[in-house]
């Protein structure tokens, strides 16, 4: 169903292990990348100057990105399915408004553009997700021309947010999940400032092992699961 691009980075830094040819993110993004290396690297927020230059590479209208550590206790065929037909921007999960998660530990660092309302500040939880190739642009062309310092949890679903592209939640039952898909792939406590527990795709805590090896450890058929230490 999926063309898939596996990619190792070993770095704190964007340095990936793979095949692709990408353009530097010093050249598409210098506004995150100077961001990020203030930072002292990509650990706490800044991985989109990672995957948004490799997204983009693969010439893809739509990319999933999928993190190491999610794992889903059935058939990914039957996750993957789901979305054939949807055409929305940006899939994530977890979306919720900066009004119902006020405490949430990223917003004392997310410092939109004045402009922004907060009405369109959103944050989510991006250890799987898909992008349009149309929103990958923007986001590129919008971090730089603009200051975005913050977590890629808001930036992403913000700037998508406020420049009108499609965004949709992959499961859950928050505001932005259609009817369809309403309590499905995933449970979990959006409003939790940190954590997200209890669920199924949280922060913490993690599991030991994938579901191939012990699906005795998912004990919710059907969902996506995070992180998974195996």
């Amino acid at each position: 169903m999926l063309d898939l691009s596996y990619i190792v980075n070993r770095s704190d830094l964007p340095e990936p292990e793979c095949s692709l040819s990408y353009t530097s993110p010093k050249k598409i993004m210098p506004r995150r990348m100077q961001r990020m290396l203030e930072n002292g690297g990509m650990y706490g927020g800044f991985v989109d100057v990672l995957f948004v230059p490799l997204a983009l590479a693969l010439k893809n209208e739509f990319v999933w990105i999928i993190e190491y550590d999610v794992d889903f206790s059935g058939d990914w065929r039957d996750f993957f399915t789901q979305f054939e037909t949807d055409r929305s921007d940006v899939l994530t999960t977890s979306l919720i408004t900066r009004a119902r998660s006020l405490d949430w530990t990223h917003w004392e660092t997310a410092r939109p553009p004045p402009e922004v309302p907060q009405s369109q500040h959103l944050r989510s939880f991006n250890p799987i997700m898909r992008l349009s190739r149309r929103f990958l642009n923007a986001y590129v062309r919008e971090t730089a021309d603009r200051d975005w310092p913050g977590h890629t949890e808001y930036t992403i679903p913000t700037v998508a947010a406020w420049r009108g592209y499609t965004i949709a939640d992959i499961g859950g039952k928050g505001e932005f999940c259609p009817i369809c898909r309403r309590g499905r792939n995933y449970a979990n406590s959006p409003e939790d400032p940190y954590s997200l527990s209890p669920g199924t795709f949280v922060y913490l805590p993690h599991r030991h092992v994938y579901f191939n090896d012990n699906s005795a450890d998912f004990p919710q058929p059907d969902m996506l699961y995070h992180p998974v230490k195996g």
